[in-house]
């Protein structure tokens, strides 16, 4: 399982996000994901950081079921996730990865 799976619920929930984006360190981040039940190595955070940034700037590297999902969430196909609470955030997940 990817990070990105491991959190894809949580990514529906605006104040999931705005939390997570909260965070100045992948160490924080680790902590603040632990608090909401998901627990993840400081190299999976590091990931999900690399795979949000590359989503928010149009060049996402997921697997092809990650793609579907979030893509599919946002443009509001009614079969897929919600991912629009990570939508309206993709310029501050922008700032938050490139601060680590």
């Amino acid at each position: 399982m990817s990070s990105f799976d491991k959190i894809k619920e949580q990514l529906k929930d605006k104040a999931f996000v705005e939390g997570l984006l909260k965070n100045k360190s992948p160490e924080e981040a680790k902590a603040y994901l632990a608090e909401h039940g998901v627990e993840m190595s400081l190299d999976e955070v590091k990931e999900l950081g690399a795979k949000l940034y590359a989503l928010a700037k149009g060049e996402a590297e997921l697997s092809e079921s990650e793609l579907a999902d979030a893509a599919g969430g946002i443009m509001g196909d009614p079969d897929m996730s919600d991912y629009s609470a990570l939508a309206e955030f993709f310029e501050p997940v922008i700032e938050w990865f490139r601060s680590w």
